[in-house]
């Protein structure tokens, strides 16, 4: 009974973050849709390769180059990239999982092609409401065009959270950047 308080916490945080549905491996459920292989980016070659221990707090700063949402578009648009964007927030365990996806070389590798941008959905509102399109869940992972629109299409293939991509296995995250990528024309 002491720890009722607590247990009554953690499932509001976990119903705050709304998560997507499960996707399936293997042999799914009738009407479950799978999550699509994503095309394979080049190996990360040992010149290129940095060291790849997993970080404690996620995100991969010493790998992946995370921009501000302002500086990132800039840069975008200076170099015609697309843009990931990815929409979170610190006190989300959906986040903190989908975080170390980013870890993945084939991850780190892909990113070189985007400017990579991330949000705090908690300390910029307005950004982040922007970008809920279908909902203020995070985390929302959001493809751009180096013009800042959004790439129609470019979802994770879940009914109800579009933007939603597998926190646990990188191929969904990997799907929708070859996607950008061949939208963008890269």
């Amino acid at each position: 009974m002491r720890n009722l308080p607590i247990v009554l916490v953690l499932a509001s945080i976990t119903v705050a973050c709304q998560p997507a549905a499960p996707t399936f491996r293997g042999a799914a459920p009738r009407g479950a849709r799978e999550v699509p292989e994503a095309e394979a980016p080049a190996p990360v070659t040992p010149e290129r390769a940095v060291a790849a221990e997993p970080s404690r707090d996620g995100w991969n700063e010493a790998q992946i180059d995370w921009q501000s949402y302002d500086e990132g578009l800039a840069r975008a648009q200076r170099t015609d990239r697309p843009v990931c964007l990815v929409i979170q927030a610190d006190w989300c365990p959906h986040c903190r999982t989908y975080s170390h996806v980013f870890e993945d070389p084939r991850v780190v590798e892909a990113s070189r092609s985007f400017v990579m941008i991330r949000v705090d959905s908690d300390e910029q509102r307005e950004v982040a409401g922007r970008y809920a399109l279908d909902g203020g869940y995070v985390p929302r992972t959001h493809f751009l065009g180096a013009d800042g629109t959004s790439m129609s299409g470019v979802v994770a293939h879940t009914d109800r959270f579009r933007y939603f991509f597998d926190e646990h296995d990188p191929a969904s995250l990997l799907a929708g950047m070859a996607s950008a990528l061949r939208q963008h024309g890269g």
